[in-house]
């Protein structure tokens, strides 16, 4: 017959190992996002790794779904974590496949076990032709960093239709209509004083055609 004392030491270790699996369970952290090739164009089949940290393994993937949604690309992943109390890294690739040009916002979320974690980055997918690199090579935007305004110079005799301002995380913080004529230079003044610091992707938008060019805000 088991004693009491032996009894509750049993019961008081099977406690301890089960909150100890437990948090080990809902722990998750996603290191990096990757995306392949890392300046895609409409000619790719663009693929993302994500990797994954988790404090208890085996941490096999089981599920993964990929949606995509205008210029929102979101993943869900599904991992089984395992009782082994070490740190177990994930290393999932996701298929995304052929892109339209434009600036594309990716949205990772993890769950494993009921570990939860999310990430995301921007990229760019551009349109490699000769209309695309002219356009962007006849374009200067200075000074960049900027502090309270940027000036735009465009050389195009295709003129500047739309200029939108995005932050790392897809979210709009600009949006302006540009109403001047074809010349043959075309300068533009935007005022970022409300903009806080941070890098940001700038768009230009012609009649055909959108190019892409990083903006660093610092007040």
């Amino acid at each position: 017959m088991i004693s009491l004392k032996r009894y509750l030491h049993w019961a008081i270790l099977s406690l301890f190992i089960l909150c100890t699996n437990s948090t080990y369970a809902q722990t998750a952290f996603i290191q990096n996002i990757v995306v392949i090739p890392s300046q895609p164009t409409i000619n790719d089949s663009i693929y993302a790794i994500i990797t994954t940290s988790f404090s208890s393994g085996p941490c096999n993937q089981v599920t993964q779904y990929v949606t995509i949604l205008g210029n929102s690309i979101n993943v869900q992943s599904g991992h089984n974590l395992g009782p082994l109390t070490y740190i177990c890294t994930s290393i999932d690739t996701v298929a995304i496949g052929f892109l339209s040009a434009g600036l594309y916002t990716l949205n990772a979320n993890i769950n494993a076990s009921g570990a939860m974690a999310s990430d995301s980055i921007q990229f760019v997918v551009i349109n490699p032709t000769s209309v695309y690199d002219l356009h962007f090579n006849q374009v200067k935007l200075y000074p960049n960093p900027a502090n309270e305004c940027i000036k735009i110079e465009s050389n195009s005799k295709n003129p500047i239709k739309q200029i939108s301002i995005f932050d790392f995380s897809g979210r709009e913080v600009l949006n302006t209509d540009v109403t001047l004529v074809s010349t043959e230079k075309e300068e533009i003044l935007i005022d970022i004083a409300d903009i806080s610091n941070g890098i940001y992707y700038l768009q230009l938008s012609f009649k055909n055609e959108k190019i892409f060019k990083n903006l660093i805000i610092q007040h």
